[in-house]
């Protein structure tokens, strides 16, 4: 049976889980225009496409008519990029109504040689609302700034905001009101969820927090007041003496060291917030400074703050090979021993300037400032995952998308302490400064939710539970508990690393390695702003099948451990049709077709093994003949990481296979290039 066929099947089924009435215009069998070009048509919004069956930025434009677009929609070109791990190229849409933007209504392309080979996301189909405007801006942000009812605001401060040692001033921080169409009740991207909307990003010095808030623009009916901080339930911390904190040194009358990391790659300032009452204040003599870089237990809330940052900026840019959260290298700056009364949070703050970044740590208690500091490995790195999430999907900050959201960020947190703390890592999140912890990635039930609500951190995705207990928390404050019910993926990432069984499904393992590139790749590049955990279930396979072939043991593997969360079947691969994805990193010269098509299908007959690996590497060249690689003149280079050759081999032309030893090289995440005359492939494995 044939995959597409099985797809048409479980329509009902997945329709059911996506929470749509009927089949959306992209995925209905008799819009053949788009279903005869597909080889698999998801429902939950994935469309895989045959070969050269549709140009990239055609779907739009050409075959308009065919995606539910009306008359006064279209689909605008927001950022293009190439992933830095298969290197395939990527496009993101958002789609605008009567020229207004459309929240959650958005679509992302992957092709390759100017072909889509995947594309997923959600159409506002059939949309007829109005664009009038009854409240203006200005009697909107009145009505917002009663809602949030702070006291105290930035631009109430009698202190200019004013950059490093100039004269400018940094920020507006005055709200200004952005008219869209706001996506109500279960952020289902369809006409009768949307409503014209005010929307205000709102700072507050007292309390310090951002807010979203979104005022009806024909009512003036307060539609969302959402604290937009992505928080942690953190309370503690006291790591020892580094030897490698990151400051800045500046000579002349000053002759001191900041807490300015400035190693060429990081920008990150850190402050303490209880030693100045204008937090927005950043020159150089509001930073905390040393005379001769020896800090000892100084400014020890700053001091750690600013080191557990900085490792997290590292693993990102040598790991995830992206430099700052914004992938470009925006700086970030650091609220430390943040003085609020709060004691519970780290917080990544968004909006609050287009020039920098912003994490928070705060302190919970006055009496002893050497405790209450969450400024841990996992912390850091969660922050600043949120961050990075920021610049891609974007997920809504509640219910589904918001536990994601927090997901995302747990197994950031979780890959930084790792990367920081190669013998000594776990699968707990905040065990350093708070006991019990706050999650348990491997046993989320371990941790019950310490709100008297009388049950655990759950480990699967059970049906009845989504109208229920299981979106719920006191007060709502926790944005429908994404808190808690992040714990899902959490277990699912556990499952895939390292096997196991759960719901009578067995999972066999494929690494910490394999499933963090799996995860990460879905994260940056296939995840929406609505997305659902049966979303991200699809993305994550899709992820798999792109890093990793269709019907490998990869896919296979994140399948059943999604499975085994309750999401999805088992996939055994019951179409195996060969799909070869080339990717750009993995292209072929483009010079004798002829001979370059035969180079192809003899390039897909190379095999690597074993992977992981601890010793040596055995490299098959399969279909390659005697001839081939004498006129090939073959070249192997292996790469770490950063990108980094650090072993190069040149076989003899007798040779097929050839063993390389790697016994030397430090664990971790390698590429080996293959490259010839009229060939060059890569493939990547892990040396333990």
């Amino acid at each position: 049976m044939k995959t597409k066929t099985i797809y048409l099947w479980l329509l009902t089924a997945f329709t059911g889980y996506s929470g749509f009435a009927q089949v959306r215009v992209l995925h209905d069998p008799s819009n053949t225009t788009i279903y005869n070009r597909t080889w698999e048509n998801d429902p939950l919004g994935l469309l895989w496409w045959y070969p050269d069956s549709m140009h990239v930025g055609q779907l739009f434009t050409t075959y308009k008519d065919f995606t539910g677009l009306a008359a006064n929609d279209s689909m605008h070109l927001v950022r293009e990029w190439t992933d830095s791990f298969v290197c395939f190229h990527h496009r993101y849409y958002k789609q605008y109504h009567n020229g207004i933007v459309l929240e959650g209504a958005e679509y992302r392309e992957l092709f390759n040689d100017d072909y889509v080979i995947l594309s997923n996301g959600w159409v506002a189909e059939n949309m007829t609302l109005s664009a009038d405007t009854i409240y203006s801006s200005a009697q909107a942000l009145e009505v917002a700034l009663a809602a949030v009812n702070a006291e105290q605001y930035p631009w109430e401060d009698t202190l200019p905001v004013f950059d490093d040692d100039s004269n400018e001033i940094l920020i507006d921080t005055y709200p200004k009101g952005e008219l869209l169409y706001a996506l109500m009740d279960d952020d289902t991207v369809a006409e009768s969820k949307y409503k014209l909307a005010w929307k205000f990003i709102i700072l507050s010095d007292i309390p310090f927090k951002t807010t979203y808030v979104y005022v009806d623009a024909q009512t003036g009916e307060v539609l969302k007041n959402q604290n937009a901080s992505r928080q942690g339930d953190f309370t503690h911390i006291y790591y020892g003496l580094r030897t490698d904190l990151d400051t800045k040194y500046i000579g002349g009358l000053r002759d001191r060291h900041y807490l300015h990391a400035n190693n060429g790659t990081r920008d990150i300032r850190t402050k303490d917030y209880h030693t100045k009452n204008n937090y927005s204040h950043w020159s150089y003599s509001s930073l905390p400074n040393d005379l001769d870089d020896h800090w000892d237990t100084d400014h020890w809330g700053a001091t750690s703050a600013h080191y557990v940052v900085q490792v997290a900026w590292d693993m990102f840019l040598y790991v995830a090979k992206r430099n700052g959260m914004d992938g470009y290298g925006k700086g970030v700056r650091v609220y430390a021993d943040l003085d609020d009364g709060s004691g519970q949070n780290a917080s990544w703050i968004p909006e609050k300037s287009s020039n920098y970044e912003y994490i928070s740590f705060s302190r919970g208690s006055r009496s002893n400032p050497m405790t209450w500091l969450p400024t841990t490995y996992d912390v850091a790195g969660h922050e600043f995952a949120h961050g990075v999430t920021h610049y891609e999907s974007n997920l809504g900050y509640a219910q589904e998308s918001g536990a994601l959201d927090e997901s995302f960020s747990d197994i950031c947190g979780f890959m930084t302490e790792r990367y920081a703390q190669s013998g000594s890592w776990d699968w707990t999140i905040g065990e350093d400064f708070v006991c019990p912890q706050i999650r348990d990635m491997q046993l989320p039930s371990s941790k019950t939710i310490p709100t008297g609500l009388g049950f655990s951190h759950p480990t699967y995705y059970p049906d009845w539970y989504q109208s229920s207990d299981w979106w719920t928390y006191p007060d709502n404050s926790d944005n429908g508990g994404v808190h808690i019910n992040c714990s899902v993926q959490n277990r699912w990432f556990y499952l895939l690393s390292m096997g196991g069984i759960q719901l009578s499904k067995q999972v066999m393992g494929i690494g910490i390695s394999k499933s963090a590139l799996i995860t990460y790749y879905s994260y940056l590049n296939l995840v929406g702003q609505t997305e659902t955990y049966p979303q991200a279930r699809a993305h994550a396979v899709a992820a798999a099948r792109i890093l990793f072939g269709k019907c490998s043991y990869e896919e296979r593997q994140t399948c059943r451990a999604w499975a085994a969360c309750n999401i999805g079947n088992y996939c055994e691969c019951l179409d195996t049709t060969a799909q070869f994805f080339d990717g750009g990193c993995f292209s072929l010269s483009r010079g004798n077709m002829t001979q370059v098509d035969e180079m192809k299908f003899k390039a897909k007959s190379i095999t690597v093994y074993p992977n992981p690996t601890s010793n040596e590497l055995f490299v098959n060249l399969g279909e390659f003949t005697f001839r081939d690689k004498q006129n090939l003149s073959l070249r192997m280079e292996i790469y770490d990481i950063s990108g980094k050759i650090v072993k190069v081999l040149e076989p003899k032309f007798d040779q097929t296979i050839i063993t390389v030893n790697v016994n030397g090289l430090p664990a971790g995440l390698y590429s080996l290039r293959i490259t010839g005359n009229e060939l060059n492939c890569v493939f990547r494995f892990i040396k333990q």
